[in-house]
C-alpha cells in the first residue's frame, strides 16, 4: 500500500507543542498526541519543539518515539522545531521561536508539581506571550473532544473577544456554556450586561448554540468558573490581558489543572469535578485560520 504524503506548508498556522525532554515519555507521548488531535481538528500543522534540559541520549531516544507517535494521527503535517532557544531570555525566545512557527495556538503541560525553573518559566511565557496558550494538566493522558466549553462574561472585560473561541467552537461543533458574573454593584451589572449582549449577538450571527448560566453572589467568581467548567465542560477560555494574570486567576487555574481526587458528590446527579485543559486568550487577540 501507498502511504498517503502530507505536504508541509512552512506559511500556515500551526499548533506548537512544547515538549518537555526531562518528562516521562509516556507524559511527553501524551503531549505530542494530544496536540496533533486538536491540529487534526483545526486544520493545522503541528510544530514540536523539544525543550532539553538534558543532554543523555535516552531523553533524544525517546523524544524521537514522541514523534512517531505525533505522525500517526492522519491528515496532520507535523515537523520539529530546529530553533535554538536562548536560557538566558527563556520566555521572550520561546515566544519569538513560537510566533516564527506560525503559532495560532501554544500547548503546554503543567501541574503544581512542576517547579523550579520550567514551572517559573512556563507560567511567565503564559502571561507575556500574546499567542493564545492551552494549559494541558498532566493527569490528562486521551484527548476529549470538545463538546462543551466554558466562557466568562464578568465586570473585567467590557467586551469579550471571541473569534478564537469562534473558530475552536466551530471545529469541534462545541456548545458554548456562558458563566456570567452575579454582583451587586450597578456599574457592574452594566459592563456584564454590554458584555453578555455583545457574546450573545456575536454566537447568534454565527450560529453558534450556547447557554447561560448565573453565578452566585459570591467575591470568588474566577474559583467558582473554574468548579463549574470542572463538572459542565471539556475545555475552559479565560481572555487575560498581556502581562497581567491576578494570582488568584493563577492560583485557581492551578487548582483546576491538577484536579486529580475529586471528592465524591453528595447526590449521584452531581458531576465529578476533573481536571480539564484552559485556553487562555489574550486581550490582543491572535486568530486562528483554518485552511483545509
Amino acid at each position: 500500500m501507498t502511504k498517503k504524503i502530507i505536504k508541509k506548508d512552512a506559511s500556515k498556522q500551526t499548533v506548537f507543542a512544547v515538549i518537555n525532554l526531562s518528562d516521562y515519555e509516556t507524559d511527553q507521548k501524551n503531549v505530542a498526541l494530544y496536540a496533533a488531535k486538536v491540529a487534526e481538528t483545526l486544520e493545522l500543522e503541528l510544530v514540536l519543539y523539544p525543550k532539553n534540559d538534558e543532554t543523555k541520549l535516552s531523553f533524544r531516544e525517546g523524544f524521537l518515539r514522541t514523534l512517531e507517535i505525533a505522525k500517526t494521527i492522519s491528515h496532520v503535517a507535523v515537523r520539529v522545531s530546529k530553533k535554538q532557544i536562548n536560557m538566558f531570555n527563556f520566555i521572550r525566545s520561546l515566544h519569538d521561536i513560537a510566533t516564527q512557527e506560525r503559532a495560532a495556538l501554544i500547548i503546554m503541560q503543567v501541574d503544581t508539581k512542576t517547579g523550579g525553573f520550567l514551572g517559573s518559566a512556563i507560567w511567565n511565557t503564559t502571561r507575556k506571550t500574546l499567542i493564545p496558550t492551552l494549559l494541558l494538566p498532566r493527569e490528562i493522558d486521551e484527548f476529549i473532544p470538545y463538546d462543551k466549553i466554558t466562557i466568562a462574561v464578568d465586570s473585567e472585560r467590557k467586551l469579550q473577544k471571541l473569534m478564537v473561541v469562534k473558530k475552536i467552537a466551530e471545529a469541534f461543533n462545541s456548545t458554548l456554556n456562558i458563566f456570567v458574573e452575579n454582583c451587586h454593584s450597578e456599574n457592574e451589572k452594566h459592563l456584564i450586561t454590554n458584555g453578555l449582549n455583545h457574546t450573545e449577538s456575536f454566537l447568534i450571527a454565527w450560529s453558534i448554540p450556547y447557554a447561560k448560566t448565573l453565578a452566585r453572589k459570591t467575591k470568588h467568581f474566577i474559583k467558582h468558573i473554574c468548579k463549574f467548567a470542572s463538572k459542565r465542560s471539556e475545555l475552559l477560555v479565560l481572555e487575560v490581558e498581556p502581562g497581567k494574570i491576578p494570582s488568584e486567576v493563577e492560583k485557581n487555574i492551578k487548582t483546576l489543572l491538577t484536579l486529580v481526587n475529586p471528592e465524591e458528590p453528595k447526590a449521584p446527579t452531581k458531576a465529578k469535578a476533573k481536571a480539564i485543559p484552559v485556553l487562555l486568550t489574550k486581550t490582543k487577540e491572535t486568530t486562528i485560520t483554518r485552511y483545509r
